[in-house]
């Protein structure tokens, strides 16, 4: 399948199990199917570290996964922040739909971007 596709699925498979999470209201199918969701936010990491492995010189593979690592953190401390903006600026009452559009922008721009196919 390779690590693109691989990426492409679970995050697409992320966005339905959130999408369905937000449309629920009882207990047991959310706490089921936030599951699913959590199971595919955990399933990036094998794809996402094969990606970083591919496109990273073996010579400076430990500074591909430092500066992978370094964003990712940054993202994840900035993004909060952001979104509760842009969810205040907008009137957006729950955080899912700005999530959805985020899933399916990295979606599109994962399509985009060159990767390195095996030979």
């Amino acid at each position: 399948m390779g690590a693109k596709n691989a990426l492409s699925w679970v995050t697409l498979c992320g966005v339905i199990s959130l999408f369905v999470l937000s449309l629920l209201s009882q207990l047991e199918l959310l706490v089921l199917v936030f599951l699913l969701y959590s199971f595919f936010g955990s399933a990036v990491w094998s794809p996402v570290n094969t990606i970083v492995a591919k496109v990273t010189p073996e010579a400076e593979r430990g500074l591909g996964y430092s500066v992978y690592f370094f964003v990712e953190g940054l993202l994840g401390s900035l993004t909060p922040t952001l979104a509760a903006g842009v969810i205040e600026l907008t009137d957006v009452w729950f955080i899912f739909p700005f999530s959805l559009i985020f899933f399916i922008a990295s979606l599109v721009v994962l399509q985009l971007l060159a990767y390195p196919r095996r030979r």
